[in-house]
């Protein structure tokens, strides 16, 4: 169905979109101290911990 789109946007709209959503989906739940501490996690990356 989609072979070239699926190929050209897996690695950088796959890894970001799923970050956002991801982020979004913690911080809602957690809150402020446990979403903090998750998103930390999801990113990979300690960015403002």
């Amino acid at each position: 169905m989609n072979d070239k789109n699926h190929k050209n946007y897996r690695p950088n709209a796959s890894i970001k979109k799923k970050n956002v959503v991801t982020t979004y989906n913690i911080t809602i739940d957690g809150g402020v101290g446990n979403g903090r501490h998750v998103l930390v996690q999801v990113n990979g990356r300690m960015a403002g911990a």
